[in-house]
């Protein structure tokens, strides 16, 4: 009996250790704060206070994992998300603004209020979430350039570029320790990157922001931009503004469509690591979507207003008005505008007759048509003069389009002839685009068709 009691003291005082042990495996000072080199630690704190829902703390001990092992991938993902949450932005919520009706834009519905919390929020969860990317990828080059050159293999011609690149840098990896994948990811990092892009859009035009929308008979990107361009009528530097973030709207889009999208799509497993509970549900729509809504979106800027060059590849300059009609037979509406004063049957937003034009106003010298001649009659007036006519007929070509033997419907085509600025190499020449474009190119000269490269 004596021997037990003798052991029990002991055997009390190592279990006594042990939990204090355990207790402290993650943290073996004692100190309530993970130890700054402690990078598991860190992120398992981080992790308890964005389910605590402190998202800025947990952000900071992200942060601190990522500056003592910057490989923690899971760290980088948790960075990501409290990123989102400290402004507000819910992944999984993102959802219900990019799945949206039949002719409506992700993210235009975001209120006004929140635009710049979404913004700022996804902006800088976005560019952690780059880094992890560029992290994952590269690491993954980099296991497979060790198996190929261990097994002294042929490099392919990705892991040749590599190794150009990192050949000296070799001892800087592995960048990440692949626990989150970009598979985990994908559609998330999808979704993301097009809100940052769209929502940047509605940012940069806040207070003035025009409905943005595809119209169900022509399948096209439309603005309803009347708020804007009474406004601009005053302060033309809206203008500027606006063509600017529609320029930048196009060209990130061109990038989603390029980059982005096609890693999305090979690696389209979100786990739920990054949008949440049962994203799975979504993603074959969330697919499908994101193609739809870039090849939606590929035209916007033909959009672009009074900035006194062809934006829609037909050699008309700021040709249609702010009427809502097709001015020009190209099968589109109000694109390229004009930014004039118009004088309406009704100034009532509500009224039927409110896109009805009385009189078409002149604020510079501009050859809309082509011909060398600045402001022609024809250009400034229907050539249905009649209201009563015009509506009945639903024809609304200005004078100068009415004797077009020819204006291309085809987008596709005026896209590549937007595309063709290189005055030094050039692909369609003048001759090529009034047999194929038709539109104001029939009315141009070589010097006229020269000038048409300018600034572009």
């Amino acid at each position: 009996m004596k021997t037990k009691k003798k052991l029990i003291k002991p055997l009390t005082l190592l279990l006594m250790l042990l939990l204090i042990a355990s207790c402290n495996l993650f943290n073996p000072t004692g100190d309530r704060t993970p130890s700054s080199s402690d990078a598991d630690a860190l992120i398992l704190e981080g992790y308890l206070q964005y389910q605590k829902g402190d998202y800025e703390k947990a952000a900071d001990m992200f942060e601190k994992a990522i500056k003592a092992d910057s490989t923690k991938s899971e760290a980088w993902l948790g960075l990501a998300k409290s990123t989102l949450y400290e402004y507000d932005v819910n992944p999984f919520g993102l959802i219900p603004y990019f799945k949206v009706d039949e002719g409506e834009i992700p993210f235009m519905g975001v209120p006004d209020d929140f635009v710049t919390s979404y913004y700022e929020g996804i902006s800088k969860s976005l560019s952690v979430i780059n880094e992890l990317v560029h992290r994952d990828t590269l690491t993954s080059l980099y296991n497979a350039y060790t198996r190929v050159t261990e097994a002294n293999d042929s490099l392919s011609a990705s892991l040749v570029d590599f190794e150009e690149k990192y050949g000296d840098k070799l001892d800087q990896f592995p960048l990440s320790d692949k626990k989150i994948v970009f598979p985990n990811f994908s559609i998330g990092f999808g979704i993301l990157s097009m809100a940052d892009i769209l929502i940047s859009f509605k940012q940069a035009t806040l207070g003035y922001t025009p409905d943005l929308f595809i119209n169900q008979e022509t399948g096209e990107p439309e603005f309803d931009v009347d708020n804007l361009y009474n406004t601009a009528l005053e302060d033309t530097s809206l203008i500027s503004t606006f063509n600017e973030s529609l320029l930048n709207l196009t060209k990130n889009m061109d990038i989603l469509a390029a980059s982005i999208l096609p890693s999305v799509l090979n690696w389209s497993n979100d786990s739920g690591a990054f949008l949440g509970g049962d994203s799975s549900e979504y993603v074959g729509n969330i697919e499908d979507a994101l193609n739809e809504q870039i090849e939606n979106l590929d035209v916007v800027s033909f959009y672009q207003i009074g900035d006194k060059i062809d934006n829609d590849g037909d050699g008309c300059v700021d040709e249609e008005i702010l009427d809502g009609k097709d001015n020009d037979n190209d099968g589109l509406v109000d694109e390229d505008l004009r930014l004039v004063p118009l004088t309406r049957v009704s100034n009532d937003s509500t009224d039927e007759n409110y896109d009805q034009i009385n009189s078409i106003g002149v604020l510079f010298p501009i050859d809309h048509d082509g011909d060398g001649v600045q402001n022609n009659p024809e250009e400034s007036a229907y050539y249905i003069t009649s209201l009563e006519e015009r509506k009945s007929t639903e024809d609304y070509r200005l004078g100068f389009a009415y004797s077009f033997s020819l204006m291309t419907t085809d987008v596709l085509l005026k896209q590549d002839v937007m595309e063709d600025i290189d005055i030094d190499n050039i692909k369609y020449d003048l001759t090529w685009r009034k047999q194929n474009i038709g539109g104001c190119w029939v009315n141009y000269n070589e010097e006229r068709f020269e000038a048409w490269f300018t600034g572009r």
